[in-house]
Order: C-alpha cells, then structure tokens, then sequence
C-alpha cells in the first residue's frame, strides 16, 4: 500500500471478479504500465509520463504540455453509445485538458472528458448531426482533490456525473446518433487537436474505462462513491499478497504485521464476491482464490488496525 496518499480513496473499478458487466471495452489502470486490461488488450502507448501515487496503486502525473497515452484507432464496438470514465487530479488553472477522448471534430463524431480553463469538468462531443454537445460540472474541479468523472451517451440523451452525482442532461438531434471515428483513443491530451490546441492535461489521471452501453445511475454511484471499501489512510507495513498476477484455482497467500479477521472480494458495482472470516485472527491468510474467469479482481483484508485494499490481476 502507498504512503503518503491522504485521502485514500476508493479503488474505483468496474469488471472485477467473476463475471465482467457486459460491455466493458477498455480498462487502463495505469499502474506503472499503459496496458489495457480489457478483453481487446488494446495497450496504449506513452510518452512523457510519470509514475504517481493513484486512488490505490499507481497512476500516471501528466505534464500540461507533451505527456500522452495513444491506443487505437479501433472503436471498440461502440455505435451510438458509451460510458467513459476516469479519475483525475489537478490544481491547474487557466488551463483546458483533455482526460480521455476519442473524438474527431472533422467527422463530427467521438466523445471526451476534459476541464475546461475555468476549471470546471465537462463531456463533450458530437453523434454524426453537426451540433457540439457539452454538459458542465456544477463547480470547479481544479481544487487538487481527486475526482471522479463520468459520462454516458444513450443515442441523443447525453450525461455528465461528477463524483457520482449527475449534473446535467442535454438532448442532441441526430437523425441517425453515431460516434465512430477514426481518431485514436487517448488519454491526456486530444490527438487531433483543434486550432493548435492538443489540450494536454496537467495532473494525475487513473483508472480510465469505456463501456459500450450506458450505466445506470446506481451503478455510476457506486463506482465513484469513495468510501464505499471503506480504505484507511493508514500506511500497510508488511501487507503483501502472492502471487499477483494469479493463475485460475492457483492458492493466494496474504501476509500482515497485523492479525487478519477477515478476507472479502467485490466486484466493481460493489457485489460482495467471497468472504472469509478468520478465526482466530491470523497474520497469514492463504486459500484457492475463488476466480473462475481472468481479469482483474479487488482483494479487500481487514484487521484491527485497517483497511488495505489491493488489485489481484488472474491470468
């Protein structure tokens, strides 16, 4: 577990244990690697980018002038409708950054995540009918705290979720809704750029994710709700779990200075998984870890004296 990080937030993931909610199309933790971890595998690429302190584990520190993350062009299945999202870290001001997009102003298709040089976070895009839609946070997102954004697109129904509460809705007009484009998917900065302006974002991003269908609000609410592992701020002297990754039915070992009283997985919509209650409380834990399907899983252990939370990645 990281030091440092105050507070710690939650591991806001969505497909995790068991089965992945459908339409799960790309998966950038960025955890010290730019690698998709979504069915697609479609690793981005990175440049100029920095190794930082995430919402747990790692995440990328972008610079506000050339760091990039480029994937592919490839859209990943999604027509008419999406779920981008992200976390995000920044104090910058008069300063607008692209988050995460895949838009071509040209095309007049694609969407993204960004702030806006007020400050304020929005979704933007277009569908295929010559008209830029845009719904706006309801304050300032550049107070250095982190974040979480969200937006969905059903057709011409466009939202926009800040830290899991909605903040807007806008009505589009296309006659026949379409994002495809042939732009790539990227993240901190917008790959086509528009009159000069490549929007680099300027602060931490983490845990990016696209689905091709639109969440629900619950679902949203839960993924960007910050206390819902209940994760202490409290560092994780000789917490560790092997191994990780993890192969299918292969035993996982978890080790602590603390005795353990209890072991949970979730999945990101915050199902409880698995729970193992450990009686007497022990500083060593080690069972088959309960995954059936590879991907990437929320390991929670609890002891007397906190909460750690870590990602278990099954191959």
């Amino acid at each position: 577990m990281k030091k440092g990080f105050l507070p710690f937030f939650l591991f806001l993931f969505f497909p995790l244990f068991g089965q992945l909610p459908p339409g799960y199309v790309a998966y950038f933790p960025l955890d010290g690697h730019t690698r998709d971890l979504s069915p697609f595998h479609l690793d981005g690429f990175g440049y100029q980018i920095i190794p930082a302190f995430g919402i747990v584990n790692g995440a990328f520190l972008f610079n506000g002038f050339n760091s990039t993350i480029t994937s592919s062009t490839f859209n990943r299945h999604i027509i008419d409708t999406v779920t981008i999202a992200a976390w995000f870290k920044t104090n910058a001001s008069n300063h607008y950054g692209f988050i995460a997009a895949k838009y071509n102003w040209v095309e007049d298709r694609g969407y993204h995540l960004s702030v806006y040089w007020d400050g304020y976070g929005f979704l933007g895009g277009r569908n295929n009918g010559g008209q830029y839609q845009i719904i706006r946070t309801l304050k300032r997102v550049n107070d250095g705290q982190w974040h979480h954004l969200a937006g969905v697109v059903e057709g011409n129904t466009w939202k926009l979720y800040l830290d899991g509460r909605l903040q807007g809705v806008v009505h589009s007009s296309s006659i026949r809704p379409d994002l495809q484009n042939s732009d790539p998917f990227t993240i901190g900065y917008y790959y086509r750029g528009d009159n000069g302006c490549h929007c680099y974002f300027n602060g931490i991003i983490d845990e990016v994710i696209l689905y091709n269908r639109a969440l629900t609000d619950r679902e949203i609410r839960v993924l960007a709700n910050p206390y819902f592992y209940g994760i202490s701020d409290q560092s994780a002297e000789g917490f560790a779990v092997f191994p990780n990754p993890i192969k299918k039915e292969e035993k996982i070992r978890v080790t602590s200075a603390y005795p353990l009283s209890s072991i949970r997985i979730y999945d990101l919509t915050g199902r409880l998984i698995f729970e193992y209650r450990i009686n007497p409380p022990s500083t060593i834990w080690e069972e088959e870890f309960p995954a059936r399907k590879k991907g990437v899983y929320l390991l929670q252990a609890e002891t007397n004296h906190q909460i750690i939370t870590r990602k278990i990645l099954v191959e």
